[in-house]
């Protein structure tokens, strides 16, 4: 058959090794002969990097699992996908023939595969699909415990943690997980998660890890930064070696471990603007904002008008405002509500002399304003929002 290509692709078993072997010969190949055909690894739809280069007959090469590109002069010739088993390929004027049921399934007849898929005909599904997408997979009846529906969904990948680490899948798995299988709650995904790392071999947790990491380390949903703190500290900080990313990391989790969405807020005791000792867990409200900010602070100067009306408007509700000023300089503090106006229904506090302690290490204020929502019993609600959220967070937790 003119201009045909074929790669006799062999995995041998070679435990000592992190790879497999992967053996390519070249026959009937005219087309590209004395043209270099690179063999790119496949990452998500439009990343790619080379591997090595084919020149002719008799390479030999060291591939891990995953989804490979055969490219010439920056053209794709062919996809392939590596698995556990040796494959066939045939190369032709226009495209790749297969005679491997992963190919086949994967690339050349995807259609056939997800009708089965769609229909739950899971028994005649290649197992490059199980791996490649679970989640579209039905799952019995028996199976609907949450518990139950997580470890079902991570026990595919585990036949084969080589395949699906070292290809497009594991992202589009993990979105997919984290995303859609999850309940809006920092202690379920944190459970997921453990019960995830039970299940990811050992040399793959870190990657995992990381992923995770920065997921939820500026997430947007309250209290999320949970799983950032959860990680860090209960996964991350025990892997070893740690390198000086890994200590920044560790670092800022036990910074945000401080005050917790969840966990009641550190009590402390400084100074009102009337000399009386102000005591955190002393004071009242239905709900309590804490807004912790500096006098000489630009944005905070422009987020203290919202935060007089926002304690303004909702006076009859229960709610109660409480101005920390970080600076112990009260002529400052004074200055700075002369010129900026208060609400009667905001207290202001600074750590000034003869004050009992300090919320300093206590709180995890990296820049300011940071503000704080605690509840009646001073347990921590939210954190981290800005003076505008704070109307529309009210809203939505129904106050």
């Amino acid at each position: 058959m003119k201009n045909i290509l074929i790669l006799i692709i062999v995995f041998l078993s070679v435990h000592s090794l992190k790879g497999q072997v992967l053996k390519v010969e070249f026959k009937d190949f005219d087309k590209y002969k004395g043209k270099e055909v690179l063999v790119a690894k496949r990452q998500g739809d439009e990343k790619f990097y080379s591997v090595d280069t084919l020149f002719g007959v008799g390479t030999i090469l060291m591939l891990e699992p995953g989804l490979y590109s055969l490219v010439n002069s920056g053209r794709i010739i062919g996809d392939f996908v590596l698995f556990d088993s040796p494959i066939t390929l045939s190369f032709t004027d226009s495209s790749l023939v297969y005679k491997d049921p992963y190919n086949e399934a994967f690339i050349s007849d995807n259609s056939k595969w997800m009708e089965l898929i769609a229909g739950g005909e899971r028994e005649s599904i290649p197992q490059i699909f199980k791996v490649a997408f679970p989640q579209m997979v039905r799952i019995d009846s028996a199976d609907m415990s949450t518990r139950k529906i997580h470890s079902k969904y991570w026990s595919f990948p585990s036949l084969n943690w080589d395949f699906i680490v070292n290809s497009p899948f594991f992202n589009e798995m993990f979105d997919y997980y984290f995303d859609k299988l999850q309940f809006n709650s920092s202690d379920s995904i944190e459970s997921s998660i453990d019960l995830l790392m039970s299940k990811v071999p050992g040399k793959y947790r870190r990657q995992l890890e990381y992923k995770i990491l920065s997921k939820y380390e500026n997430h947007k949903v309250v209290g999320f930064e949970n799983v950032f703190v959860h990680v860090g500290l209960e996964y991350l900080q025990h892997e070893i070696p740690l390198d000086t990313t890994d200590y920044k990391i560790i670092g800022k989790a036990r910074s945000l471990s401080v005050n917790m969405v969840g966990s009641i807020a550190n009590n402390f005791t400084i100074k009102g603007l009337d000399k009386e000792d102000f005591e955190l867990h002393k004071t009242e409200g239905i709900i309590k904002i804490l807004f912790f900010f500096d006098p000489d602070c630009h944005h905070c100067q422009e987020a203290w008008p919202d935060l007089v009306s926002f304690c303004d408007a909702n006076i009859d509700k229960g709610l109660a405002g409480f101005a920390i000023s970080l600076s112990e300089n009260e002529d400052e503090l004074l200055e700075f509500i002369a010129d900026n106006g208060i609400s009667k229904n905001l207290t202001v506090a600074f750590p000034g002399s003869g004050s009992v302690d300090t919320f300093r290490s206590k709180y995890f204020i990296p820049s300011t304003p940071a503000i704080y929502v605690l509840s009646s019993g001073n347990k921590v609600l939210a954190r981290n929002l800005s003076v505008k959220d704070l109307e529309p967070y009210m809203r939505i937790s129904g106050f």
